[in-house]
């Protein structure tokens, strides 16, 4: 019987793919399969194991790579490397950062409860570029008295710290000095530059 002799050849390979993801497991990180054009039903298997085995894969069908072996057609092959570079965690394009080394940027964020209870407190985020690298970003949180985000005693404390981080991380102050900071209302504006 034909049929059943498909079945069970079919069979038999499904168990040869998961066998395969399995013996790999915490060996590999990546597998690239080429798939003949006449397997159409191999692909869900495959992201199915992907999956269960924690293995990205990038499954390629045969006459794609043909197209790049026999037709040149390299922006295919282009293709498939970014492809499978960003399945691995890589980047396909350069950054120009827009940060100078010698600026120090702090962000500040208010979380105001809507509680009446005079001991509530504020949340305050903070987080600044004063490591190394003038991407990477530390911060923390504080807390201040309730709905009190103008006056804050700690904002020298803050600014403080932070420019000193900058310094030992980069062997000098920074020459210019941004502070974004979130909530709070436009006619609070003027009050909030004050301190």
């Amino acid at each position: 019987n034909i049929g059943s002799s498909r079945a069970n050849e079919k069979v038999g390979t499904i168990k040869q793919l998961k066998d395969l993801f399995a013996s790999n497991k915490n060996k590999v990180d990546f597998i690239l399969f080429i798939t003949s054009d006449t397997i159409t039903d191999f692909h869900p298997l495959i992201k199915t194991y992907e999956r269960e085995f924690q293995i990205t894969t990038q499954d390629l069908k045969e006459s794609t790579v043909n197209k790049v072996v026999e037709k040149r057609q390299y922006r295919t092959m282009d293709n498939i490397v970014m492809k499978s570079n960003l399945k691995n965690s890589g980047i396909n394009y350069k950054l120009d950062t827009t940060i100078r080394n010698d600026q120090l940027i702090i962000g500040i964020g208010f979380n105001n409860s809507s509680t009446t209870d005079v001991d509530a407190l504020t949340g305050v985020g903070f987080a600044a570029n004063m490591g190394a690298q003038p991407t990477n970003f530390v911060g923390d949180i504080c807390f201040s008295e309730q709905n009190r985000d103008a006056k804050l005693g700690f904002y020298d404390y803050l600014i403080q710290t932070c420019m000193e981080n900058f310094k030992n991380a980069r062997k000098a102050f920074p020459r210019s000095v941004i502070i974004y900071r979130t909530s709070g209302s436009e006619s609070s504006f003027d009050h909030y530059l004050m301190y």
